[in-house]
Formats: C-alpha cells, structure tokens, sequence
C-alpha cells in the first residue's frame, strides 16, 4: 500500500544499523504541497559532507484516476498517502537505508533521502485544486 515501514528500537528484522532521517519541510516553497494542500516533505541524513554519493528514494504509492477514486483513496483507503507526514524523523533499519557495508556494500556511505508519497500523481502533476477534480491538489511535479 506504499507505507514506509518504520521502527524505533533498532531491531529490525533485517538489519541492526538504522539509519535516521530528519524531517525538512517544503512549506517555503507554496507549490509543493499533497493532494489535501498540505506542505510536502522529505527526510534526510544529518550531514550532507563527506558522503560517497546522494540516493533519493522517491516513495511508491499509486494514484487516483477519478473523484470518486481519489476521495475513495485520500478519505478511506489510503489517507496517508494524500497528506503531510508529520513525523519529525524516521529510524529507517533495513538494508537499503543501513550505514554497514557489509549488509549495504553500495549505499552505505551515500547521503540518503527519503520523499514521501502524498500527490497521488506519480510525482508529475501541476494542476491546482478545484471542485472538477474534488479539490485535490496534484502537485506532484513540484514536490
């Protein structure tokens, strides 16, 4: 369902090094905002020097094809995935995002960045709201 899955105690099933990702909002930028008009988000490592490289893991999530998919999606089925994540940060431990190079030999030292999924437009769109399409923004494209 396109969900991040997200732990805090660091024993996660397939990984002991978590990584944690802080929270760095987009409000400052007025077009980049979810499907509800929310500000959208990403999640980054701490520092951004001295890493090998960047990878941005743009989360999955689908979309919606009318306004009743898309009410069906943002109010019943998926709602998360059509608002602002507002968690501060991410302890994310599995392998794609661990800072071990024995369980991840090529990320492991790379800046990581996480993008939730909140347009429901497969990060493409820029159309505004309007009652034509149930008032939801698809922003994708600037997020």
């Amino acid at each position: 369902d396109g969900d991040l899955e997200v732990v805090s105690d660091g024993d996660g099933a397939s990984g002991s090094h978590s990584t944690t990702l802080r929270k760095k909002s987009l409000a400052s930028y007025p077009m980049a905002v979810c499907n509800d008009g929310t500000p959208a988000a990403y999640y980054a490592s701490d520092q951004m020097e001295g890493w090998a490289g960047v990878v941005v893991y743009l989360q999955e999530g689908g979309g919606c094809a009318s306004v009743e998919d898309c009410n069906t999606r943002c109010q019943i089925d998926s709602p998360g995935l059509c608002t602002e994540d507002t968690a501060e940060e991410h302890d994310l431990d599995y392998t794609m995002w661990s800072e071990d190079p024995e369980e991840n030999p090529p990320f492991h030292n790379f800046y990581k960045i996480f993008v939730p999924y909140c347009s429901s437009d497969l990060y493409t769109g820029t159309r505004n709201a309007s009652a034509e399409i149930g008032n939801c923004f698809f922003h994708g494209k600037f997020i």
